[in-house]
């Protein structure tokens, strides 16, 4: 037998032979019953000679003192340098040191005072009796391999449970109608309204939402349009936009989606709806905006740095190997020639031709007023208004009492 088993025994059987022994003992035996029991709990080598047993032991009578002195416990860490800190997170993080503060004495003073009591009261193997009986008084190994067999078996039908519920699950998806799959898409299945959101650039496509957190795809929203229409349940589609622009191209097909809808269509322009934000607005029957909005902003722009002279600056030399007059064109490390300036700005103007006609489309609008307003800027709600840019000021819930006025019952727009 080595030290560590000597000095195991050792203390297995005086814990034990003080227990048997604490009933009519004097105030002198007690103390030292008190003294033995927090000797052992706060003998940090403790853990040498008991394992994890050590953990259970301070945990169980950690808890046992919290309840008894009514202290309340949360995920705070214990900030104490007492020994019943060795183990801080698996003594649930007890407010032992608040508890002490309020009466002015140390977690040890405490304890001592809380294990007297017990004695007093003749409850101290109550409360001592799963930490000693499973750490100190009984280390034979069937009680141990007892407690290893329920917690496997605890495991195993979690496990059961587990498997159980998901098999539940995937036999109901697969039972599902087309019309319940439908509906798993929609969040809340009495809505009637397809609330399709443009907030953030927007793109043709986008290929990872996590790298490009601030944007969308006109390709997302074409098929969200698109599903909308197929879907009985959807009696009208909302748009809502909060976008200050993004790719020409998108709006066009984000307007065109809009148009080609056969249920009712509303854009909701929030705190902005400019640029290709607006483009694709005005593909929608009617258009809402706050009052506050920024509206409009008709204008097409491709401006860029140029970095030659900064780089020449640097010592950095461009060296041009393309073929084709204007294949460089708009690299920003070099300047831009007259022709190519030239040759950008007539690309520009087509696209820009291309809005203002679709804008005054749209709009019902005359061509000449469009390009009237189309300088780039913006302008708030009430002068778009005005200006024939939107049919009617409002938020979500005057565009859901237009819609419920459209579709002949209650509008409830999907989340």
């Amino acid at each position: 037998m080595n030290n560590i088993e000597r000095q195991r025994k050792m203390d297995e059987q005086e814990l034990t032979e003080i227990l048997q022994k604490h009933v009519g003992l004097t105030a002198e035996a007690k103390n030292e019953i008190a003294d033995a029991i927090i000797d052992k709990i706060c003998w940090t080598d403790l853990a040498s000679f008991f394992g994890t047993f050590l953990t259970i032991t301070a945990l169980e009578i950690a808890k046992q003192w919290a309840k008894y002195n009514n202290i309340q416990w949360s995920a705070d860490e214990l900030k104490t340098d007492d020994c019943l800190a060795i183990k801080e997170e698996e003594v649930l993080k007890i407010k032992i040191t608040e508890f002490c503060s309020i009466h002015n004495s140390s977690p040890m003073e405490q304890l001592k005072k809380t294990i007297l009591r017990w004695i007093d009261e003749g409850m101290l193997e109550k409360h001592l009796s799963l930490p000693l009986a499973t750490g100190f008084k009984t280390r034979h190994k069937k009680p141990h391999i007892l407690t290893r067999i329920k917690k496997i078996t605890k495991v195993i039908s979690v496990i059961i449970l587990t498997l159980t519920v998901i098999a539940f699950w995937t036999a109901a998806i697969f039972l599902m109608t087309d019309k319940e799959i439908q509906n798993v898409g929609k969040n809340n299945v009495d809505c009637n309204v397809a609330n399709i959101k443009l907030y953030g650039d927007i793109y043709t496509y986008v290929k990872d939402y996590d790298e490009c957190k601030d944007c969308v795809s006109s390709e997302d929203i074409v098929n969200q349009i698109r599903d909308a229409e197929a879907n009985d349940d959807i009696n009208a589609i909302l748009l809502s936009i909060d976008s200050t622009g993004g790719w020409p191209v998108a709006a066009q097909e984000a307007a065109n989606a809009l148009k080609l809808a056969q249920k009712p269509t509303v854009a909701l322009i929030r705190d902005a709806g400019s640029s290709a934000a607006y483009f694709a607005a005005t593909g929608a029957a009617r258009i809402f905006a706050s009052s506050m909005a920024s509206v409009g902003g008709i204008g097409i722009t491709m401006s860029y740095l140029d970095n030659s002279k900064k780089n020449e600056k640097d010592g950095l030399t461009f060296n041009q190997l393309s073929i084709g007059t204007y294949k460089d064109t708009g690299n920003s490390d070099k300047s831009l020639s007259k022709e190519e300036k030239d040759l950008l700005m007539a690309n520009l103007q087509t696209g820009y031709d291309i809005f203002v006609a679709s804008v005054a489309e749209n709009r019902n609008l005359g061509i000449d007023k469009v390009k009237a307003l189309a300088n780039g800027a913006t302008m708030k709600g009430q002068k778009a208004l005005d200006n024939g840019l939107v049919d009617q000021l409002g938020d979500l819930y005057d565009a859901e009492k237009y819609l419920g006025d459209m579709i002949g019952e209650k509008a409830v727009i999907c989340r």
